[in-house]
């Protein structure tokens, strides 16, 4: 084995292993999340669980403009200042950060309190003037959760970022939502409790910072702020960009429609969203390796490992949106009754996700490679463009629109990045062993059709019939034979269970 191939294989076990991490975190974390919106949905109907998912959304824009970018920017500040043994102006950071952005969120939630028969009146919704104190409440610590999140990713310990985040808020918000449900109180229960989790999720947060960052905190030298604050602000402005490209859609919808639409659009927004985690796992660890090998002029291992990536992310995806495109009405059922007629606009957005994981890491590329103000120019344009395709599509076609509006707006995105990536950098993620998982997932979409046609009870449990179509996919892809870097993945996998198992057999 030459060294190269050594070094490749090195590469390919740290991104597998990084990826691993963020990945139990994120699979833990939607997992909850997507239950939690379907107890939602189910207890409160459409119409309440619309207000709800819109109430959260006006909430989440506000939080995004008064961190005011502060959640990236301590990214940068923090690992500097340690870089050079600067603990004290790493404690002033810390303490600054989270100040400032408690602060500046308790002003925009009392004039958001202020405010709210302005905003229930914008949108014409009836009831949300009732939900919009609630989330007001829910700001600060919206934020107080998100910035100690960044703190623990700037500190290097993902671990105190993911529990929080993704395991214990939405855990929480699960149980004290079922028990209020229980106790017969409905939309008050589950505000309720969206507030109770954050706050108790919080105090977590701060405990993390607090032993990432221990000793002594003194008023001496607090002269960070404005400084962070500048590098932050034009952070903002992606924040921002990037939030109007997600959250538009229920935004039109809430204005030109109403709560019921939101709350069936939201229901397929979640489910068609669902495989992103795998995505974002292996962009997680794949992005500083991307750096590495382009400082050092490695172009051709750097377009090896992208196409191997960019592989696994497919091979995990792929099947996810086939099964969505089979049951896309029989998933959606499964919020209620009244969300079938989402099955049209669940599959529209599932499409743009399957392109999103389909070009692999190509935003990273552009921005590890020095190339951020065309990234930005994506943004705006495609942010432009969203805002464009809903306010013509809604109205017209209501959640179908929306659907469409995003799902193409998304897909286009991801193809353009994919060509300036091709014409720039001169990689490109597809390559012959791509047919493997693509006619896998087509071979098992056919015999499960076939099965529902023959075999009635079949198409009875739509959990069973996930589990079945996954099996029969991966036995495939396994009689294809595994190529070797499958191989490294899987094994360091295993190995990494086989040490936590221990005594386990």
């Amino acid at each position: 084995m030459s060294k190269d191939e050594i070094l490749e294989g090195q590469r390919l076990k740290t991104i597998a292993h990084g990826a691993g991490l963020t990945f139990i975190g994120s699979v833990v974390g939607y997992g909850l999340k997507y239950i939690l919106s379907i107890v939602l949905a189910r207890f409160l109907g459409a119409q309440m669980v619309g207000l709800y998912f819109l109430g959260q959304t006006i909430t989440n824009l506000a939080a995004t403009i008064s961190r005011a970018g502060l959640d990236n920017g301590v990214l940068k500040f923090i690992p500097s200042y340690q870089v050079h043994g600067q603990e004290e102006k790493v404690k002033v950071v810390v303490v600054e950060t989270l100040g400032f952005t408690f602060g500046v969120s308790i002003l925009i939630s009392t004039i958001i309190f202020v405010t709210k028969s302005w905003v229930a009146r914008f949108f014409e919704v009836p009831g949300l003037v009732k939900i919009i104190p609630f989330f007001a409440i829910a700001l600060p610590f919206v934020n107080l959760m998100t910035v100690a999140a960044a703190l623990a990713k700037a500190f290097k310990r993902i671990d105190y970022s993911v529990i929080p985040v993704n395991i214990v808020q939405p855990l929480l918000n699960l149980l004290a939502i079922s028990l209020f449900f229980l106790l017969g109180f409905r939309i008050f229960g589950a505000l309720v409790a969206y507030i109770l989790s954050l706050v108790l999720t919080s105090f977590l947060s701060l405990f993390y910072i607090r032993r990432l960052s221990p000793g002594k905190y003194t008023r001496k030298g607090f002269l960070q702020i404005g400084s962070l604050v500048i590098y932050s602000l034009p952070l903002l402005l992606v924040s921002f960009l990037n939030f109007i490209t997600m959250w538009i859609d229920t935004l039109m919808l809430g204005f030109f429609k109403g709560a019921f639409e939101v709350g069936i659009y939201n229901a397929a927004v979640k489910t068609a969203t669902l495989s992103s985690f795998i995505l974002v796992s292996f962009n997680a660890i794949f992005a500083p390796t991307i750096s590495e090998l382009y400082s050092k002029g490695d172009m051709k291992e750097l377009g090896r490992l992208f196409q191997t990536v960019t592989r696994w992310i497919v091979v995990f995806t792929w099947p996810m949106f086939l099964f969505i495109l089979l049951f896309s009405k029989d998933i959606m059922l499964l919020f209620g009754k009244e969300f079938g007629i989402g099955s049209t606009a669940l599959t529209l957005l599932a499409l743009g996700q399957l392109v999103n994981s389909a070009v692999g890491s190509v935003g990273y590329l552009l921005v590890m490679t020095g190339w951020q103000k065309l990234m930005m120019i994506n943004t705006l344009g495609i942010c432009f463009l969203n805002i464009l395709l809903n306010y013509f599509l809604v109205p017209r076609y209501s959640i179908d629109g929306a659907a469409a509006a995003t799902g193409f707006s998304n897909a286009l995105f991801n193809i353009v990045m994919l060509i300036e990536v091709a014409i720039i950098l001169r990689v490109q993620p597809y390559n012959v062993k791509f047919l493997k998982p693509l006619l896998s997932g087509v071979v098992a979409s056919l015999i499960v059709l076939l099965l529902n046609s023959i075999v009635p009870a079949f198409d009875s449990v739509i959990v069973f019939q996930a589990i079945f179509f996954i099996a029969i996919y991966m036995r495939i892809m396994l009689a294809m034979r595994l190529e070797n870097e499958d191989k490294v993945i899987i094994e360091s996998v295993l190995r990494k269970l086989i040490i936590r198992g221990g005594s386990i057999g």
